[in-house]
């Protein structure tokens, strides 16, 4: 039977968040030349693991130590992804290799050699186990792996592969920024992110989040800072500051926020520390971060292959980055588009984007008659239109709201005077968001004036003003 590759990104990403989501494992892992999804297994000694087999585990460099490709992100070139055969039946290809000098790396081609059920791919000399993408259960998934790992990493046929699912068996991204319009919970996803970085998962509810996060925050794991205009290098990493001792003024070498944790993290290797910055996008980042911006790299920190220090300008002493310190920025998108941040913090950082969930599970569908997901949906779709994506409204602005006046105080206190700085005071446009409805009216035609309801105003509890947005509206605005 022949088999193609198939090229098309968006079926790839498909393909591998059907497997994460069976193995309940996060495994996102960066090559040289391209982005794989993988994990790593590892033949433990008797004493030490599993009697009877493969464990999948955090492993680096080690003897008798592989690395499965359960998908490589790479449409092209000479490595197979996903392939389809004659019928049009979709496949995922597996692939591993051994790490370093591993012993028994000749097992890689005994045990493919002559397999039938692994098969060759056009173009491509490697030999791959697949899984059919189409028509198959949980069960049948880990069961293929298994048999991949079963026969391409182990030292007999006796012994047999043990998936360990809920475990996080590679390390999350070391930079990554939060961005979105405001009102997305990009700040309490960094704490979430925080926790999970730390813990390898972050179960639990809100309260429970924020719990954990405060233990880690008295711990001195995690520090919270917030970037703002006249934030520095100074206040980030060094500097000299005044200290009035005794009515006598003088001079000190202060550490900074950054450098403060990072000094932690490196007395503590076998830990994770984490530094959440919010409103990233506020900073001067060549300013705050100077010569440190390169050594955030995840290829630069200390102990890793290409390890860079600099010397600080103030202490003249040498500073790496340690490997187990995470940054967790966020971003408002409604401030400064991504586009106009720094070059150099856009290539150093992965950038996740964080939109309004019209659906998300804290906004009402019956506030006394109002479907709030219908009103966030429609007034957001206007301003997309009149605007651009990165000026919505967030779903946190209609989260737990369950009555007619908790709404008008979401609107009278939030979403109208976001309207209003969103578009500069353009009564117009700001009424056709609203969908024409009761709370912005318009006097005269030549030179019209514009007035927002009385705080007082009935019509801020009316149902029927909120319908309006998001229904029909023959005209409620009691235009003249």
């Amino acid at each position: 039977m022949g088999y193609k590759l198939i090229s098309d990104r968006e079926q790839i990403k498909d393909a591998f968040a059907f497997f994460l989501r069976v193995l309940k494992v996060e495994t996102w892992r960066i090559t040289h030349e391209h982005e794989d999804y993988g994990f790593w297994v590892k033949r433990w000694p008797p004493t030490e693991g599993p009697q009877d087999g493969v464990a999948l585990g955090l492993v680096r460099n080690e003897e008798d130590t592989a690395r499965i490709t359960i998908l490589p992100e790479r449409p092209s070139g000479p490595c197979a992804c996903l392939v389809t055969d004659e019928t049009g039946v979709k496949y995922v290809t597996h692939d591993g290799r051994f790490a370093g000098n591993a012993t028994n790396s000749h097992l890689f081609k005994e045990n493919t050699r002559n397999d039938p059920e692994w098969i060759n791919v056009p173009g491509d000399r490697k030999r791959y186990l697949v899984t059919p993408l189409d028509g198959i259960d949980d069960n049948d998934v880990l069961e293929n792996v298994a048999r991949f790992v079963r026969k391409r990493f182990v030292h007999s046929p006796e012994d047999t592969p043990m998936i360990v699912p809920g475990r996080r068996l590679d390390r999350p991204s070391l930079n990554r920024v939060l961005y979105g319009p405001p009102g997305t919970g990009k700040t309490f996803d960094a704490v979430s992110e925080a926790v999970k970085a730390i813990d390898g998962t972050a179960d639990g509810d809100r309260k429970q989040l924020k719990d954990r996060f405060n233990r880690l925050r008295k711990e001195g794991r995690v520090e919270f800072v917030t970037f703002h205009q006249n934030y520095a290098y100074e206040d980030f990493i060094e500097g000299i500051r005044p200290v009035l001792d005794r009515k006598k003024l003088r001079y000190e070498l202060r550490d900074g926020i950054f450098k403060q944790i990072a000094k932690r993290a490196s007395e503590d290797p076998n830990n994770r520390y984490v530094l959440i910055i919010d409103e990233i996008n506020r900073g001067n980042i060549a300013k705050i971060f100077g010569e440190l911006i390169t050594l955030i790299e995840p290829s630069k920190r200390l102990g890793e292959e290409d390890e860079a220090k600099a010397t600080l300008p103030y202490s003249q002493k040498s500073f790496g980055v340690p490997a187990n310190l995470h940054l967790i920025g966020t971003m408002n998108t409604a401030d400064r588009g991504i586009a106009l941040l720094d070059v150099a913090l856009r290539r150093r950082f992965d950038f996740v984007e964080r939109m309004p969930e019209a659906d998300h599970h804290g906004i009402a569908e019956n506030i006394e008659g109002v479907n709030g997901r219908d009103l966030l949906r429609a007034i957001n779709d206007r301003i997309v239109e009149k605007l651009d994506r990165e000026h919505q409204i967030g779903h946190t602005y209609l989260m737990d709201v369950e009555t007619l006046e908790a709404l008008k105080r979401a609107f009278q206190n939030q979403v109208v005077p976001l309207l209003q700085e969103y578009f500069y005071d353009d009564w117009e446009k700001i009424r056709g968001v609203l969908n024409d409805n009761a709370f912005i009216t318009k006097r005269g035609t030549e030179r019209p004036v514009f007035d927002v309801l009385g705080r007082d105003d009935g019509r801020w509890l009316q149902a029927e003003s909120y319908r309006a947005i998001y229904g029909d509206n023959s005209g409620t605005g009691d235009d003249e």
